[in-house]
């Protein structure tokens, strides 16, 4: 018996350790994608951030080869993934959720057959399947909170060279007025990035407490501390308004979580009683006040048009009046054409609609608009009944992440773009959707962290049937 337990703990160890440096090989693989297909790196060299209108009609009529070298090694790791037996089966759940993400995908591939572009549709078409593919595979091999780690290593690792290219290149300039950081990304995109290791720390650091079935570190508890910290700081001098307002809502929504439910209820009702007595008795000074906050001391701000949004997006929704429906396909309402025509209209250079779901609504229509909604929606719910049924904090990290991309696409694009927000967010709507569960949650991270040092043996869970794709074991005594 003695010989056979050590038998079992040597290959639980092993198997361990293979994991750890799966997980190490994917971080790094998965950063350079990211890196490379999403850096800009004009602005590393002192370049301003904003692009001509020849710019963007090049760039989206011929693309990036280096870019495209990127999605092709994607694809190719995402498939071989898919193809690679993991510790999770693929098969779509019979719940809302799973049923409105394969509406929505094929919605997407249908939209194909009504598009005004269809050479510039099947570039994103292929773009929009490596990140699918991509996302899927890593739900199928990691576990929720190994999503999480995967973000933070990822995304704090972007931080650490960002900063690091502002600084060499002197870029990183924050006592001059109307400054706004920017690495290798535009200061949009670096405070999503900064959005990504705040909430996905606070994720791993509650996860992480003595006593949880994920022990983490010291070092690492410090890690987490530490880089959230900092971008936080990076994300108030990126100024990116809705960035800041949809991180806030995601940290607040992960400590409601946290918390009872009359705490909860309490603690909303509060924050309304509150608002509406200020808005009531300071209207005007409160006003005033926030116009100051929001414009975050840039020189570009408009408050009253919210940047330039509110006449792009009243535009904009004259186009989608002419297609309500179906939209002009995926990809393909942004043409070199349009792109010029609105950019002259709007008077600065436009190739998106700063709004993921007028991006939506153009391209799939007010249904793919619905299905979108509806993706998040339930996305959310469901991470919440899988931390209800289990009280693991992963699942509350991935929903604040959909969270932050649901309130940041109102007057940003974050959802949309290629980026490691949108791999980390689609494998989190997978693993609720698409993913059933050789092992729960639990009993994976038993084993300890990935990124970390794996907890004393004991803490194992003995191997029982599966029913529903649940864990019905106890725990070893």
């Amino acid at each position: 018996m003695r010989d056979s337990n050590s038998i079992t703990n040597s290959k639980s160890q092993r198997e361990t350790k293979n994991r750890r440096v799966w997980f190490w090989l994917v971080a790094l693989g998965l950063l350079a994608v990211c890196v490379f297909a999403r850096a800009d790196w004009r602005i590393s060299f002192g370049y301003d951030t904003l692009e001509d209108v020849d710019d963007l009609q090049v760039n989206l009529a011929q693309g990036k080869l280096v870019r495209q070298l990127a999605f092709a090694v994607l694809a190719v790791a995402g498939t071989w993934g898919l193809i690679r037996p993991g510790a999770s089966r693929l098969r779509v759940q019979g719940t809302a959720l799973g049923a409105v993400a394969v509406m929505l995908t094929v919605w997407c591939f249908a939209s194909a057959l009504w598009s005004d572009n269809p050479s510039l549709a099947s570039r994103r078409f292929f773009s929009m399947g490596t990140t699918i593919v991509a996302s899927v595979a890593l739900a199928k091999h990691f576990t929720s909170r190994d999503v999480m780690q995967l973000a933070f290593v990822c995304a704090g690792s972007h931080l650490v060279l960002d900063i690091a290219f502002a600084v060499a290149f002197g870029n990183f300039r924050p006592w001059e007025p109307g400054f706004r950081f920017s690495g290798l990304l535009h200061p949009n995109h670096e405070a999503a990035n900064c959005a990504l290791v705040i909430l996905s720390s606070i994720a791993l650091v509650r996860g992480s407490k003595p006593g949880s079935l994920a022990t983490t570190t010291k070092q690492w508890r410090v890690a987490y501390r530490a880089l959230a910290a900092t971008a936080f700081v990076v994300l108030l001098l990126a100024k990116s308004r809705t960035a800041i307002a949809a991180t806030l809502l995601g940290y607040c929504f992960l400590l409601l979580q946290g918390a009872g439910r009359r705490a909860r209820i309490f603690a909303v009702s509060g924050a309304i009683s509150v608002a509406c007595a200020a808005i009531l008795f300071s209207g005007d000074l409160v006003a005033d006040g926030l116009s100051t906050g929001a414009t975050l001391d840039r020189p570009d701000s408009d408050v009253s048009t919210l940047t330039g949004r509110v006449p792009l997006w009243e535009e904009l929704l004259d186009y989608l009046a002419a297609q309500p429906l179906s939209g002009y396909g995926y990809g393909s309402f942004w043409t070199p054409q349009r792109i010029f025509f609105i950019s002259e209209s709007q008077g600065w250079p436009v190739s998106h609609a700063h709004c993921d779901y007028i991006d939506i609504a153009l391209a799939l229509g007010l249904v793919g608009l619905t299905l979108y909604v509806l993706t998040l929606v339930l996305a959310i719910t469901s991470s919440l009944t899988a931390h209800r049924e289990n009280q693991f904090a992963a699942h509350d990290g991935c929903a604040a992440l959909i969270v932050f991309v649901a309130v940041g696409g109102i007057a940003e694009g974050v959802g949309l773009p290629f980026s490691l927000l949108q791999i980390i967010a689609m494998s989190a709507v997978a693993r609720s959707s698409l993913v059933v569960a050789a092992r729960s949650d639990e009993f994976e991270s038993a084993e300890g962290d990935l990124a970390g040092k794996p907890p004393d043996s004991q803490s194992h869970w003995n191997s029982q049937p599966i029913v529903r794709g649940r864990f019905t074991g106890s725990r070893s005594q």
